[in-house]
């Protein structure tokens, strides 16, 4: 089969970074809503793009990338990918046991009912795979650079997980400090799932310079630190900036603001032209609007023509039963000024 080239489609994505260990964590919690559910379609919506269907939800996985939970997916292919079609034969109508992050790696993977496990990488030139026992059914890439090579019935090498440093009170922190040496706070932070722009913000919340080094903090700087730390990352805010989601607010920069990291990630995925689509939407509602207001009027105008009649007969009513009667009563009516008849219908205009 031939070798797919991921990068060669790279204009499809609109991230200009991957994400951090801290937002991953927050994508896995929101991923657990999947948990249970039956697996009722596959697609490839792009090269190396996949929409995972569970009732509602879809899951869509950016190979290499991101991934995130949608209830608003983007429109499907009518003729599914190899690939697809290879997923729903082993998977369609199995249900989700479990889904799961690999030693705090940019490695997922979901467990499902007939011991079949789905692994995504989300780091660079990452893949796709099914694997049974550990052992490869089918890879979407056989060959993703000279050192990475998979075959079916060969056995995946998981990795040993991201070198990091976890910390989350002050006992856990001065363990960490130690494992880095003369390493700055800002360094320190960064190893702690954290990225640059998160780490300077809580470092600046906290009244915390980014070049001090990690030992030298303790006591009320510690504890600011943790506790800025603790409503970033337990109370996280979300937003999607030009290029990039957030999980707290960045100044300096206009964006939306959501209530999952995933709507964030998902307004951003779905590409700088979704306004101009929206627009032209727009548009064709307006055009049905205005066809409706012109309806609109045509009926009221037919309307107007009704109650002028019914005036008419309203005002008339008596001399028209009076005139009806002789008819009835086999005389001939006797017209006044300005009235007339013929043999057929009865014409009267005043």
């Amino acid at each position: 089969m031939a070798c797919r080239n991921i990068k060669a489609h790279s204009h499809i994505l609109f991230m200009k970074r991957t994400l951090c260990g801290a937002e991953y964590s927050i994508l896995l919690k929101e991923a657990q809503s999947l948990v249970g559910g039956r697996l009722e379609r596959a697609y490839e919506l792009a090269p190396g793009k996949f929409r995972l269907v569970f009732g509602k939800k879809s899951l869509i996985i950016q190979i290499g990338k991101y991934f995130y939970i949608s209830e608003n997916p983007p429109p499907s292919p009518q003729n599914p990918s190899p690939y697809a079609m290879f997923l729903r034969k082993q998977l369609c109508n199995k249900f989700l046991r479990a889904f799961c992050q690999h030693n705090n790696d940019a490695i997922f993977f979901l467990d499902f009912s007939n011991n079949m496990r789905l692994v995504f990488e989300t780091f660079p030139h990452g893949n796709l795979l099914l694997l049974e026992n550990d052992k490869i059914i089918r890879p979407y890439t056989y060959d993703l650079s000279q050192k990475r090579h998979f075959r079916a019935g060969q056995i995946y090498e998981w990795s040993d997980g991201r070198e990091g440093v976890n910390f989350s009170d002050e006992k856990s922190f001065l363990l960490a400090a130690q494992k880095v040496g003369d390493a700055k706070i800002l360094s320190l932070l960064q190893k702690n799932s954290l990225n640059k722009q998160y780490a300077s913000k809580i470092l600046a919340n906290a009244k915390i310079g980014e070049e001090e080094a990690a030992a030298s903090i303790s006591g009320e700087k510690l504890k600011r630190l943790l506790k800025c730390m603790g409503e970033a990352i337990e109370n996280p805010h979300f937003f999607a900036y030009a290029e990039e989601p957030s999980i707290m607010p960045l100044e300096g920069k206009e964006g939306n603001k959501f209530s999952t990291l995933s709507q964030a990630i998902e307004h951003i995925d779905k590409g700088p032209n979704t306004q101009n689509e929206l627009s032209q939407k727009e548009k064709k509602l307006l055009h049905r609007l205005d066809e409706q207001k012109k309806a609109l009027k045509k009926t009221e105008a037919k309307i107007q023509t009704l109650e002028g009649a019914c005036q008419w007969l309203e005002k008339n009513l008596a001399r028209l039963e009076t005139i009806i009667a002789s008819i009835n009563e086999g005389q001939k009516p006797k017209f006044e000024k300005g009235e007339s008849a013929d043999s057929k219908t009865l014409k009267i205009s005043l």
